[in-house]
């Protein structure tokens, strides 16, 4: 199965870097990382949710002025004329959705194993789109 997800730059060369230093492809680090972080279980419910609980949480948790916010910033970034303090906004506004994509993904992880469906399905399915911020 193939998975294309767009990441910050960052992240991807923190990924690279990490998957250097073990001598193996980007593909497999981040591969292992999967299987290990499912295998540990690491996301705990505090209770089972229900299918409808799950969606009404994959919804993206930021509020649209934030999103405007954000998209209004990387317009001027891309102009090479953005401020120092507009910088910082950035890349807080940029945290701050890349903390919410992660928190819906755990969600979406659990709809998923619940109707038995892969993560790809799931993202189709629901109609959601690759590339929100």
């Amino acid at each position: 199965m193939s998975l294309t997800i767009d990441l910050p730059i960052t992240v991807e060369h923190t990924l690279r870097k990490n998957a250097e230093k073990q001598g193996i492809t980007i593909e497999r680090y981040i591969s292992s990382l999967l299987t290990e972080f499912d295998s540990k279980k690491s996301i705990e419910y505090p209770e089972s949710l229900t299918e409808n609980e799950l969606l009404q949480r994959i919804q993206l948790d930021v509020h649209p002025t934030d999103l405007e916010e954000y998209y209004r910033l990387t317009e001027i970034f891309k102009t090479g004329n953005i401020t120092l303090e507009d910088h910082e906004k950035l890349i807080n506004l940029n945290d701050l959705i890349e903390i919410a994509h992660a928190n819906r993904m755990k969600y979406l992880l659990e709809l998923a194993k619940l109707r038995n469906k892969s993560l790809e399905d799931m993202v189709y399915e629901l109609g959601i789109k690759r590339k929100v911020a």
